[in-house]
């Protein structure tokens, strides 16, 4: 079976089908999907749009929490469909034109230390640069890391901010994190594990 057929597969399956296969996949297969995804997530997002649509599978879903994804409601998105503008839903951040394509940017800050991203409260984290892994926050004590580090870790990610056109404030704000050590370090203060969830 060749990759059109594979995919033609995918599309043609539900919800709960795609799930029962995901349960399947090798851990090295999930990864390398997991990070794919979320860049054509991303892309999606951005209003790029995506292969030939066929409206089966929504991103996000009712009844469960947010997660940066919408239903299809209010412009939101739809596997398949296009998006409204470059936003998602109420409340969400656009994408910033530098993360359109994270792959393109420095993986790691001056120190040489890893950057990550989130847009939008709930979603996955996804490292910048070559290496598309993605991770979900798992907040530990702030006080995990000493107020120095925070300081700066936060003037780190400033210079990287500003070098690379990321807002860090206001409503089009993004959340950037630097692995320091053992954790995650963001810009506002937050600590995770560096396994994440």
């Amino acid at each position: 079976m060749g990759t059109k057929e594979a995919a033609e597969l995918l599309n043609s399956l539900s919800p709960e089908e795609l799930v029962e296969v995901a349960d399947q996949l090798s851990p090295g297969v999930l990864q390398t999907l997991t990070g794919r995804c979320q860049q054509r997530i991303l892309a999606i997002q951005a209003g790029k749009g995506y292969g030939k649509p066929n409206g089966k599978v929504t991103l996000g879903g009712k009844g469960k929490k947010p997660n940066g994804f919408s239903n299809g409601a209010n412009g939101g998105v739809k596997a398949g469909g296009k998006v409204g503008g470059k936003t998602r839903e109420k409340g969400s951040v656009p994408i910033p034109e530098a993360l359109e394509h994270p792959e393109e940017l420095p993986a790691t800050a001056a120190t040489g230390e890893q950057v990550a991203f989130q847009v939008n409260a709930g979603t996955p984290w996804q490292f910048v640069g070559e290496e598309s892994t993605c991770f979900r926050w798992e907040l530990q004590d702030r006080n995990s890391v000493t107020e120095q580090d925070k300081t700066e870790v936060r003037e780190i990610l400033q210079a990287y901010a500003e070098e690379h056109g990321i807002p860090l404030r206001g409503p089009e704000g993004i959340k950037l994190a630097l692995r320091r050590g053992r954790h995650w370090v963001s810009y506002a203060g937050g600590i995770s594990s560096v396994e994440g969830r």
